[in-house]
Parts: C-alpha cells; structure tokens; sequence
C-alpha cells in the first residue's frame, strides 16, 4: 500500500508550483555529435564475464552502440600507462570537444568558460575498479603465495595504475574538456537521468544570465556499460524497447550576446522546463530511448530539421517522473510569450542567503550538535578503520610494495553507514535533521533539492560486483574462498532509479510533500560549494524560493583506500595540514545539509530570526585547466577575487579562512600562495586560518560543506575554531609571510583569534582534483532580519 506524502510543520502536501523556466534565452553557437551504430543485440560481457543466467535473459536486448572515437587516446595528451583509468565515454566526448572549438574558438573568453557535463550511471573504468578490489577482498581467507598471486592477476586483468581514483569521478571529464578547450570557469557534473541535460541548460542560463559565465560548454552522453544496467532497464521497459547509445556537445551563448557579436547561430532554445518529481512512475517510452542522452538525441534530430520548420517542441518525462520540455526557434522570432528573455537582466550582486538549518554526521560525530561542539572543542575524530572497512589480511601493506593494497588504515569512520548505501544513507540522515531544525515548510514556496556526492553510487557498485561475479570466479579459480552454500546467489532485482544518486531528491521530495525540483552534481572535492553556488544562483533568479542542499560521501572503505594509496595521496599516519610532517591526508565519512531561503524573505517573516545560523555573501568558481593532480594557484585567486565581488566586499574585512587544508605540501603551499595574494596582500595585521580536516580527515564531496559548518562556528562565536596540529608549523608554506595564525587547541587565544563585530565574516575555500576551485563568503546572522545589516565595504 502506497503511503501518502509526508509533511513538514503540520502542513498540507504542496501544491505543484509552475515549472523552472530559462533565465535567459540560448544561443546554439557549435554542436557535435557522436551517433550509435546499427542495432545489434546487447553484448553482456562487454565490460567483464556475467552471470549466465544475466546473459540468458538479455538475449533479446537490442542497442545500438557507441563507437570509439576516431582518434586514439594519446591524442588527448593521455599516456598508454593511463589508458585503462580513462572511460570510453570521455574519450567520446573530448573529440567532440575538439571538433566543437575548432569551429567555434574560446578566444578572449577561457576565464568564463564553464564545463558542464551530465551522465547518467557509472562509468567502465568506474566499475572495473569496484570489480578489482572486490576481487582482493574475495581472496582474504588465502594464504600468502596465493593472495600474492591472486592480487597480480587481477591488476593484470583489470589494470591498476596511479590515476584509478582521478577516472573514477564523472567531473573529470569536464576537468579534461576543460584542458582540451582551455576554459578556466567552473567544472561540474551532474545527474538527474533523462532530464540531465534540461538541468544543465538551466544552469548555463542562470550562468549566462548573471554575467558569470561568457560561455557555456555542455557535454552529454550515455553508454550502457554493465550487464547490470542493461538488466536493470529492461526490467524496468520490457525487452522491446531498442537502447540508443550517444554522445553531444554544445557550445551556448546568451542570445544577445551571440547576436551582437555575429556569432553563428544553429539555434535557439527558447525555453527549458522542468517540472517537480512525481510519485507516479511515467510510461515505458517507445520505439529508442537514449537513458542520459535521450534529450540530447532528440535536440540532435530537432536541429538537424529546424532550417525547414523554423521551430520545435521537445517533451517527455524522466525516470523520476518530473515533465520536461524544451522550445527551439530557428531564431528569436519564434519565441512564445512565455519564454526566457532575450536580454535577461543580472540578478542583483550582494544578495544574501539566509541558512535556516543544518544537519551533519562526520567521522565519529553523529548529529549537527555533536559536529558543532567537537568542532569547537577541536576533537580528534581520526582512529584506526575497522576491519570491515579495510580487511587487514588481504588489503593493507604499510610497506608499500602489494599492489592494490592500502600503506594506510586511518581514518575518521561513521558508527552509522551499515546499509547497502552508506552515502545515501547518511545523506538522508543529514537532510531530515536540517529540515526539522529549519522548521521547514511546503508553504515556502518553489522548492529545489541538491546533492553533491559522486555520481557512480556505492549500491550500482555493489550490484555491477554481483552481476559480473563471473569475471572474478575466471580470473582467481580456486583462490577465492568457496561460498557458504552451493545454491547460486539470487540475481540482483535492485531497480534502475534505485542505482542513480538523484534517487534520493525523489524520495525525500515526496516523503516531505515538497513538489520538489532536483539533481546531483559532482565537482570533485569542491562539489559541496558547487551545490551551493548553483543554489545562489537558483534562488537570485527567482527559480527557487527554498533549497535543500546536502553533500555526502563515505571514503571509508575498502576501495577508496585502494585507490587512494596508488596514488599516494594518504597520510601514513594522520593527516597534519600546515605542519612539517605533512605527508597526505586521512579520509572520514561525512554528510551534511543545509536549507537555505533568501535573506530578505526572511525579513518579512520573523518567526524565522532564531533559526538563522548564518548568511552566505557570495560564492566563486573556476578552474586551472593545467593538471588533474596538482593545483594552480592563479585558478584558486580567481575563485577567490569572484567570491569576493560577488559578496562585494573587501578581502581585508574577512577574519577567518576555513582552507582545502589536505595535509600535502604542495598543495597547502599553493592554497596559502593564493590566499597570501588575495587576502594577505590587502591586509594590516594578522588573521586567522584553520582546516576542519584535522579532526574528521577528508571527506570528498562533503569536504567544502564540514568547512562551511566550521565557519558558522567562528562568526557565531567570535572566536577562530582549533586546528589539530601534528607537529611544528612548516616554514616553507608562506604562513608568517601572510600574517595567518592557527589557533592549536580550544584552551589557547590570542588576538588574532577573535572576531571583530559588528561584521564577522569569514570565507571557505575549496578545490579538487582536475582543477575545480571554489570560494564561499559568509557573515553571522543579523541580530535582527534587516539587510541593510549588510553593508559593503
């Protein structure tokens, strides 16, 4: 029996609100596609040996697939040693990258180039390394000679080289379009299945609108990877539908933009609807379907006839039930009433948000409350990992020299990640916590819910391992300890939204009658403060009137360990930002949540001033386009220079820095390069810094939102939040020479720790592998709901 939705402060369930419209109109500047082959039964073992009773089932499965690109990955500037940690998909799309600039050059507008890249399920190379490590694991009972051996048959089977973990994350593709076309804006991926790319014209619109972006280069595609996703869709639409694999890319202009400087228009998307989630699954479509590419592949064949028809209308519904639907002109002159302006006017600069509530569970601390007072008490949350998490016997070699094996077994772990998903799970935990303790309501308005965690989930890694337990029983033989029980395993019946991180903003919009638009994005371990930036931006425009932001991800476990040691970016120890003996960082569990609303709607409303824990200013982002490994500190000063005239404040007038702070010493060394010249070069007397990694370790995608909890603390309080510091205070970082003090322990203070009033503010900065760089400015709460509280200096 179905249960009804679930309400919020005693409410009603929400009305439907109108559906999320263009901020301004787009111009279709240069397009490339990539097209699927004939149709051909779907090949099950295409990315390793399946269970035969899988494969017996998809032998009526029609796709057609995507080929590999006509060029080799050396091309791209990608070693042969590296081929393996580089998806197919990527390689697809920066061909189309190049193809696309060549006809349409970034020339003067690099700095304002963003790279936004929708997927839809993970990817192969994704979930070869999920196979691998469940490979070590299966081996934990054998004795040494054959784990040593089993160990090398697997890399030899599935590759293992340093840059496992960079191709595990989908904004890495867009860290490499990034290179390829040399834009320097912002770096992100998301994911909301077939309506991904209405997202992502959505937010190149808002984008465009408020003048941060010139331009937008968006990148779509979708190859069925896995047996389990192809078992998973044809479970869910019946073996007759055909399955159309593809890859686009598009380069948008805002339409008056293009017009006045004569670029070549293909196009114009007048406009780009979405509606909320629906509780109701839509009909199975008909004929092809393209899963993550379906709307790209539709505007594909829409271009190709808008010459002779002048105009289309494209529409369908996702798997999360929301309607979509898109409006193309062959120029203006076919724009309906109800379309974006052509010439949007910019949302206002140094309009503040209000965060209403928060929720966060990191490492050890379990609620918001026990995060906030171990943050201000400077609690260590870093300990040995248990043995589930990391299997000593098998997968830890503090020696360095086992391959697919962790040097370390630290770690800020959470008491409550037992479920099939521990991101998800802690994801939810968090967002019901912030919306009870804002007080939330449907009555608010236009609702909109982000998450930021990685988008290959941990449960379509636990079902592709299953699937594909095959390729292991092949690949190890009698090394693998023999199962409990001779009956085989029941076959995985997990459904395909199930597998997908956008579940989750469809279960917790119907759970809480929200009528809820959302998505998930991913921007490396700056993804928390690229979910929030996109919520500044949803909420200036009008699109949104409340959002829901949560970041999450669980690092502690088997795999990433793996892969992050072969990439020697752990500590051997614990993690020490700013110290001597820094040598990498610890990873931690973490999730967290906030609501937030705009600061002048609060005003009218002033039950809400006691729930008000902080304002955010302005939010900056950019990208280096020089290194996926190593970071840039003239990409970091951008991010930093845009928050700040977001904000339009001053840099000298902010008193605390919550940096990135990962305990390596070239990158805290470039982080305090970029801040000594941001901040250091305009300031008279000291100021403070700290890294909320010393006491819950890193927790990715979660990372910027424990940093923005640890800033709430110091304009809250005052006083500068403690970093543990594991030894002496390095003297090559640049630390005296831009006057940065570092409180140790709650138990000292000086000067430099308390926060001037009446403004106390303080900035977060984030930045992440493939160059993503972001930077947040925040304030305390006004005493009382008044903007002109705010004063720009």
């Amino acid at each position: 029996m179905t249960q009804p939705p679930r309400t919020l402060a005693g409410t009603s369930p929400a009305t439907p609100y109108p559906q999320t419209r263009l901020a301004c109109k787009l111009a279709i500047v240069a397009a490339r596609h990539a097209v699927a082959g004939p149709v051909q039964p779907y090949p099950p073992n295409r990315l390793a040996a399946c269970d035969p009773r899988i494969a017996a089932e998809l032998s009526g499965l029609r796709v057609a697939l995507l080929p590999p690109p006509p060029c080799p990955a050396a091309s791209f500037r990608i070693p042969p040693i590296y081929e393996r940690a580089v998806s197919m998909l990527t390689l697809n799309l920066l061909w189309l990258a190049r193809e696309a600039v060549s006809a349409q050059p970034l020339s003067d507008h690099a700095d304002r180039t963003d790279i936004l890249v929708t997927i839809c399920g993970g990817f192969d190379a994704t979930l070869r390394n999920a196979l691998k490590v469940a490979g070590v694991r299966a081996l934990a009972q054998s004795p040494p000679k054959p784990l040593a051996q089993g160990r090398k048959r697997l890399q030899e089977a599935f590759g293992s080289t340093t840059h496992d973990k960079v191709g595990e994350m989908a904004s890495i593709i867009a860290a490499r379009i990034g290179i390829e076309t040399k834009a320097r804006g912002r770096i992100l991926a998301l994911e909301n299945a077939e309506a991904g790319l209405v997202n992502a014209l959505q937010m190149a619109s808002l984008n465009l609108s408020d003048g941060s972006s010139d331009r937008v280069i968006i990148g779509t595609g979708q190859r069925i990877e896995g047996a389990h996703m192809a078992a998973a869709l044809q479970h869910r639409f019946g073996p007759d539908l055909v399955l159309e694999e593809g890859a686009s890319l598009l380069v948008l202009r805002r339409l008056d933009l293009a017009q006045k400087d004569g670029d070549p228009i293909l196009g114009v998307i007048e406009t780009a609807d979405l509606g909320a989630v629906d509780p109701v699954q839509p009909p199975a479509p008909t004929g092809r379907y393209g899963l993550g590419h379906e709307v790209a592949r539709q505007l594909r064949d829409a271009l190709e006839t808008l010459p002779q028809t002048g105009q289309a209308v494209l529409a369908g519904r996702s798997l999360y039930g929301q309607r979509w639907q898109l409006r193309l002109s062959r120029d203006a002159q076919h724009g309906t009433e109800n379309g974006a302006q052509t010439n949007a006017s910019p949302p206002p600069r140094a309009a503040p948000l209000a965060i209403l509530g928060s929720g966060a569970c990191y490492g050890p601390f379990t609620t918001r409350a026990q995060v906030g007072q171990a943050f201000r008490d400077g609690e260590n949350g870093i300990g040995p990992v248990s043995a589930e998490a990391l299997p000593r016997s098998c997968a830890f070699d503090p020696q360095k020299q086992a391959p697919l094996t962790s040097y370390s077994d630290q770690g800020a772990e959470s008491p409550v990640t037992a479920a099939p998903d521990a991101t998800r799970a802690l994801a939810y935990r968090v967002a019901k916590e912030a919306l009870s303790q804002a007080g939330a309501t449907p009555d608010w308005g236009r609702w909109s819910i982000i998450l930021a965690t990685q988008l290959c989930t941990n449960l379509e890694r636990q079902v592709s391992n299953a699937v594909h337990q095959s390729a292991l029983e092949a690949i190890l033989g009698s090394d693998i300890a023999p199962p409990p029980t001779p009956t085989p395993a029941p076959l995985p019946q997990t459904p395909l939204c199930e597998m997908l991180p956008s579940h989750l903003v469809r279960q917790l919009s119907v759970e809480f009658g929200l009528a809820a638009s959302g998505l998930t994005v991913e921007s490396a371990c700056a993804s928390s403060l690229a979910a929030l930036d996109l919520a500044r931006a949803q909420l200036r425009a009008g699109q949104a009137d409340a959002v829901l932001v949560i970041a999450a991800e669980t690092p502690i476990n088997q795999r990433d360990f793996t892969l992050c040691s072969a990439q020697r970016m752990l500590s051997a120890g614990r993690i020490a930002p700013f110290c001597q003996t820094a040598d990498g960082f610890s990873p931690g569990d973490g999730a967290g949540a906030v609501v937030l609303r705009r600061l002048a709607d609060c005003a009218t409303e002033t039950s809400e001033a006691s729930t008000i824990e902080g304002v955010i200013l302005g939010i900056g982002g950019s990208s280096d386009a020089l290194s996926f490994t190593a970071p840039d500190a003239s990409g970091q000063m951008r991010a930093m220079q845009r928050a700040l005239e977001d904000a339009a404040i001053a840099p000298e007038t902010v008193s605390y820095v919550e940096a990135h702070g990962t305990g390596t010493r070239r990158g805290d060394g470039i982080e305090i390069e970029a801040l000594n010249a941001v901040y250091a070069a305009q300031r008279h007397g000291a100021a403070s810094l700290g890294s909320v990694k010393s006491l819950i370790g890193h927790s990715f995608a979660a990372a910027g939102m424990a940093g923005l909890f640890r800033a709430l603390e110091a304009v809250q309080t005052g006083q500068t939040p403690p970093t543990l510091l594991r030894g002496a205070l390095s003297t090559e970082l640049g630390l005296e020479a831009g006057g940065w003090q570092i409180r140790p322990t709650a138990d000292t203070s000086s000067p430099a720790d308390r926060m001037p009033a009446p403004h106390r503010r303080a900035a977060v900065n984030a930045l992440g592998t493939g160059g993503t760089n972001f930077h947040m400015i925040i304030e305390a709460a006004p005493a009382a709901l008044d903007e002109t509280d705010h004063i720009c200096i």
